[in-house]
């Protein structure tokens, strides 16, 4: 209701003091007095009930209307009081409205003039003289006093509430039977009007500076979060919650706007993009209907193509205007119904229906939409110049909080991909260095064994030179016997075949390692070949105090296979255990068929009892030119290059052979066995 002024009336039954009020009334209320309440009471409207009462004294009404102008809400605020109560709200009564109507079209040309009715059928109209002044009957049956009509309140007495040029409500002052109201009645009005005037501009004044320290409480707050870095949810939270509660509307929210093409952001459009938002936070102050309330939480965190929404283009079409309803300046119950075919445009999340009041403020930065902040109220209510700027204040921190989360989410991945690169980068130096390191151990490794190599071969090959040069020349200058020239011939034969035995086994080895061989498969019997390697190695065991057992199946072992490298193999083997073990000891040989598996093959195990292996060279006894230190240590013949060649030979004929060696409790001797597995046909492996 825009301010007016009182002034004289054309009816007969309503009057105006002329000119100045008399100062020589009996004073209602003084000064000193409103100055002690407005200091020790807690509200206006407590400071309000006193004057009313203190009034009521010269007065003698019946009933007091208060109507305060609200700011935001759509219709002023009606408080009634009565004689032994206090000021309790009100509805909007037909008669309070009707008198209101008729104060809004009287060209009052003062300002606080009291007005005093003493017909109020008359003033109003005929038309109006059912208008009642509380509840109608249907509604308060029981409490008549509340249902009188024009008839029964004929008398009124009518003044601003108005204070330092504004207006901060009417008081009307009723009674039930006609009075002539008296120029020191007018003035007690106007004095009561003053006085309440000014309780209520204190009380907003006190509002006012208690809303603003609320608010600087908010941003400074906000300010404090965002620098120390606070996650957006808690942001949201702190600056949405605060919003709703400082301006008492019924919710808000943020979303924010993800564009399907990235490269419209901060460029002039020609039309509208499509983008899609999505609802970070929403909070809401009311309880609502189970069905409405259900609806809203599901929107949290809800993706929806906010182009499509009237509202949400306006929004993207201009990322620095807000988005008001109604317009401020606009009467809200004028605009409500306005709306028209615009709510069916409107996303459902802003159902203009249940939520008619609404604010929706760009989140941008430097042109570039990132969202909107939302906020709602459930009655229509006008938004005040200052509160947009609070929310533009807030709006805009929130803007800053989350261009700050998008470059440290930016600057940590930027800090994972480089850490990660750097990880990658460590790791592939770290296993260049391993790998440098074992290939430098490879290279140490294989420059020991090439000097264990150089060293064993040349004493392997020095030793039976010298042997025959020393057998040669004996031949050569000496006067022998028959028997002695037979000896030293022996010499020469025995110490040439282990030339010739060495240098076989060099060229053996490296034809397997280049694999420059070929098998010459034949059906032979296992057991013929043991048997006939049992005794050639007779004789050379019984020197040495050894003997040899075997442990054969009954029937023969049929089996396809290289005869010959299998004959060198068991040798290879043969010889190993003879030059390892210990005199008067036994040598084993089992022998198993295992045709129950897939692949039928046969399985041999010898064992000796005497020098062991140890359980860290187990892995390189057949690598060539290697040897166990126990075998180097009491310097027993050999270069290390049997095993290397019955491995290579197995591995040939599709076997393999693997070795174990343990300690025999109480003895000082090991066991150790080798087993050789091989297929019966090497075609079915």
């Amino acid at each position: 209701m825009a301010q007016q002024s009182f002034a004289s009336s054309s009816s007969p039954s309503a009057r105006t003091i002329p000119g100045a009020l008399p100062t020589d009334l009996p004073v209602v209320v003084f000064e000193p007095d409103l100055l002690k309440m407005l200091r020790t009471s807690k509200t206006p409207i407590a400071v309000a009930n006193t004057l009313l009462s203190r009034a009521h004294r010269f007065l003698q009404m019946d009933v007091c209307l208060l109507v305060v102008t609200s700011l935001h809400h759509s219709s002023p605020t009606t408080l009634m009081w009565r004689p032994g109560e206090d000021l309790q709200p009100v509805p909007l009564f037909p008669l309070t409205q009707a008198i209101l109507e008729r104060l809004e079209a009287l060209p009052f040309p003062g300002l606080g003039e009291p007005l005093a009715i003493s017909d109020m059928q008359e003033w109003l109209g005929p038309e109006r003289h059912s208008l009642q002044w509380g509840n109608p009957p249907q509604t308060d049956a029981a409490n008549p006093a509340q249902s009188q009509n024009l008839e029964t309140c004929p008398s009124a007495l009518i003044s601003r509430a108005h204070y330092q040029g504004k207006t901060s409500g009417t008081l009307i002052v009723l009674r039930s039977q006609s009075h002539p109201w008296t120029e020191m009645d007018m003035q007690v009005c106007h004095t009561l009007a003053t006085q309440i005037a000014i309780a209520l501009s204190q009380g907003h004044l006190q509002n006012q500076i208690e809303q603003q320290l609320q608010q600087q409480s908010l941003i400074y707050r906000l300010v404090e979060v965002i620098r120390e870095g606070w996650d957006l949810e808690r942001i949201f939270e702190l600056a949405v919650d605060g919003l709703v509660n400082l301006l008492q509307v019924s919710r808000g929210m943020v979303l924010s706007f993800k564009y399907a093409d990235p490269q419209l952001k901060g460029r002039p459009l020609d039309g509208i993009p499509r983008t899609r938002a999505t609802v970070d936070y929403l909070y809401s102050s009311i309880h609502l209907p189970p069905p409405e309330e259900t609806g809203l939480s599901t929107w949290l965190n809800h993706s929806f193509q906010i182009s499509d929404c009237a509202i949400g283009r306006q929004i993207i079409s201009a990322v620095e205007s807000p988005v008001v309803i109604p317009p401020v300046g606009a009467c809200p119950e004028d605009y409500s119904g306005n709306y028209g075919e615009f709510i069916q445009t409107v996303s459902p999340l802003l159902d203009l229906r249940l939520m008619p009041a609404l604010l929706v403020m760009p989140l941008e930065h430097q042109g570039i939409g990132l969202g909107c902040l939302i906020l709602q109220q459930q009655q229509y209510r006008s938004w005040h110049p200052d509160e947009l700027a609070l929310v533009r204040l807030v709006a805009t921190h929130i803007s800053t909080a989350m261009i700050q989360a998008k470059t440290l989410r930016k600057v940590q991945a930027l800090v994972d991909e480089r850490t990660a690169q750097l990880r990658h980068s460590l790791d592939v130096q770290a296993k260049l260095y391993e790998k440098t390191r074992q290939q430098v151990e490879q290279l140490q490794r294989m420059n020991q064994v090439m000097e264990e190599f150089l060293s064993t071969v040349s004493h392997e090959l020095l030793t039976p030179l010298t042997s025959m040069k020393m057998a040669i020349r004996m031949l050569r200058e000496a006067p022998l016997t028959t028997e002695q020239r037979d000896r030293y011939l022996s010499i020469l034969d025995r110490q040439c075949t282990q030339e010739t035995h060495l240098i076989r086994d060099l060229l053996t080895i490296q034809k397997i390692e280049s694999q420059n061989t070929e098998l010459q498969l034949h059906q032979v019997d296992l057991q013929y070949l043991i048997r006939d390697l049992q005794q050639s190695w007779e004789e050379p065991l019984t020197t040495q105090g050894l003997t040899f057992q075997t442990h054969l199946p009954e029937r023969p072992i049929l089996m396809r296979t290289d005869p010959e490298s299998l004959h060198r193999i068991l040798n290879e083997l043969m010889a190993n255990a003879q030059k390892y073990s210990q005199r008067e000891s036994t040598i084993r040989m089992q022998v198993v068929v295992e045709s129950s598996n897939t692949v039928p093959q046969v399985t041999l195990s010898l064992w000796n009892t005497g020098i062991g292996i140890m359980p860290d060279e187990l892995s390189m006894i057949f690598e060539k030119f290697r040897r166990g230190r126990e075998a180097i240590h009491q310097a027993i013949p050999g270069i290390g290059l049997g095993l290397a060649l019955a491995r290579g030979l197995a591995a040939h004929l599709s076997g393999a052979i693997a070795a174990t060696s343990t300690p025999i409790p109480n003895s000082k001797a090991w066991e150790t066995c080798f087993i050789l597995t091989l297929p019966l046909s090497p075609e079915l492996v």
